[in-house]
């Protein structure tokens, strides 16, 4: 289980470092604290950590760090380029929010339809597009946002901690004022790093320092998912363990199957998990997350309990409502009319397909899709088994849409259109000389007319 990628971090200077290096060093930690991925990861985590302080700023510190983002990305795209990959996935993107805004000729909503299509045409557009043409196109860059993600949620998962031990329960404590379902924006938040750590740990050097720091914050976020009462939080990240685990290489030969070390690693910690979950439920272990997971298997049996509004009710009137109008929908927040006859905001399906095929009909449904295959056109099984990144947001992308299955509404998901933007991730070096050598015989064969503008612009950075 070798190391497969080095931290793109300054290394620590030496005593016989010069005073030029030093300032070299500095300005280089310097680039990384003022950062696009560093202000980028705060803008997709500052609805989590909003919630742990009770200071309200005149401006939404959310459009802020978008704000900050953007600024820091415009030396980027004047010296990379625009990326192809991510270029394509943001045109996709751009037809399914236009359907989206052409779905306010025919919705019922005069509320909740503007502020859904503001949301996504800002919020949720620039997490696409950051990730896609300024993420994706550097894969060192790429690394550096993961970690910031990592330090992030790992700052969450420990302060959530303290908070479970201090008042003996989160979820109650954190029910402060109008945020009823603080505990699942934590959760979700602290999902994500919880995978990032657990595919960084298992590709870093057996018994090194760096897989023990990893492992460590791994678990620390894993207790957190356990007591923090978040039910889909804990169930997708489940789902992201188990992806890496068969999406990593093995080896069947005619005498025997080889197994990696770190794919046995990681076979042995989620079986672990799924096992841990089953005996604390039951063995009626007092965790707030377990107990939830139970209410919910008792509530999936009861027939009168189907009938309250829980996701169970909301499922079925998705059901009722697709058919009514299927190719085109009633259009954005036509859901929530028709199941509660008023612009209420908590009355959506709980599922994103579902609400896309409620809402936009299977013409919205199909150009989704159309997004995702998109940006994972590239995304081969060979290519997940050789680059350790890709898998680890391939991971997180599985845990994100397992996640959006069952939680909120579309417009919440910012993290996981980012990190479906992040799935056209460049290719490893290796492919790239690759590419440029195909693409160099390629134009060679057109004439001399055109073959060197056409090299210049690809060695640019402009494919």
């Amino acid at each position: 289980m070798s190391r497969v990628w080095s931290f793109p971090f300054p290394p620590s200077g030496s005593s016989g470092t010069t005073r030029s290096e030093a300032r070299r060093g500095v300005a280089e930690w310097l680039r990384i604290l003022v950062s696009f991925e560093l202000f980028f990861a705060l803008f997709l985590y500052s609805n989590p950590y909003k919630l742990m302080f009770s200071v309200k700023p005149p401006v939404d510190e959310t459009l802020v760090c978008a704000a900050l983002s953007a600024l820091l990305a415009i030396p980027l795209l004047l010296r990379e380029g625009v990326y192809y990959r991510g270029l394509v996935v943001i045109v996709t993107f751009v037809l399914f929010a236009g359907w989206a805004a052409m779905s306010l000729g025919w919705t019922p909503s005069r509320v909740l339809a503007p502020m859904i299509l503001r949301h996504l045409m800002t919020v949720i557009f620039w997490s696409m597009v950051g990730a896609a043409l300024f993420l994706a196109n550097d894969r060192a860059r790429c690394l550096r946002f993961l970690l910031w993600v990592l330090a992030l949620a790992s700052l969450l998962a420990a302060s959530g901690l303290a908070i479970y031990i201090i008042y003996g329960d989160f979820k109650s404590y954190m029910n402060f004022e109008e945020q009823t379902r603080a505990y699942n924006k934590w959760g979700y938040a602290v999902s994500t790093g919880t995978l990032i750590a657990f595919v960084f740990a298992l590709h870093a050097r057996l018994g090194s320092l760096r897989q023990f720091l990893f492992l460590s914050l791994f678990m620390i976020c894993v207790s957190f998912l356990f007591v923090g009462g978040s039910r889909g939080a804990l169930l997708s990240t489940l789902a992201g363990c188990l992806a890496c685990v068969f999406l990593m290489r093995s080896r069947v030969t005619r005498h025997r199957f080889e197994l990696p070390v770190a794919k046995l690693i990681s076979a042995v910690v989620a079986i672990g998990l799924v096992g841990f979950l089953v005996y604390a439920m039951a063995t009626n272990l007092d965790f707030q997350t377990v107990n939830r997971l139970k209410a919910l298997i008792h509530k999936s049996s009861d027939p009168e309990l189907i009938l309250t509004r829980n996701r169970f009710f909301y499922y079925a009137k998705a059901f009722e409502v697709i058919p009514l109008s299927p190719l085109i929908g009633q259009g954005l927040g036509g859901y929530n009319i028709y199941v509660s006859a008023r612009e209420a905001v908590g009355s959506h399906p709980h599922n994103i397909l579902l609400e896309i095929a409620a809402n936009l009909g299977l013409i919205g449904l199909a150009l989704f899709f159309f997004v995702l295959w998109s940006a994972m056109r590239h995304v081969t099984l060979e290519r997940l088994r050789s680059d350790p990144l890709l898998l680890c947001i391939l991971c997180v992308f599985v845990a994100r849409f397992a996640g959006a299955m069952v939680s909120t509404q579309l417009i919440k998901h910012d993290i996981f259109f980012a990190f479906v933007s992040l799935l056209c991730l460049r290719s490893k070096p290796s492919a790239a000389k690759f590419d440029q050598q195909r693409l160099a015989t390629v134009v060679h064969k057109t004439g001399a007319l055109f073959r060197r503008p056409l090299i210049a612009w690809y060695r640019g950075g402009r494919w």
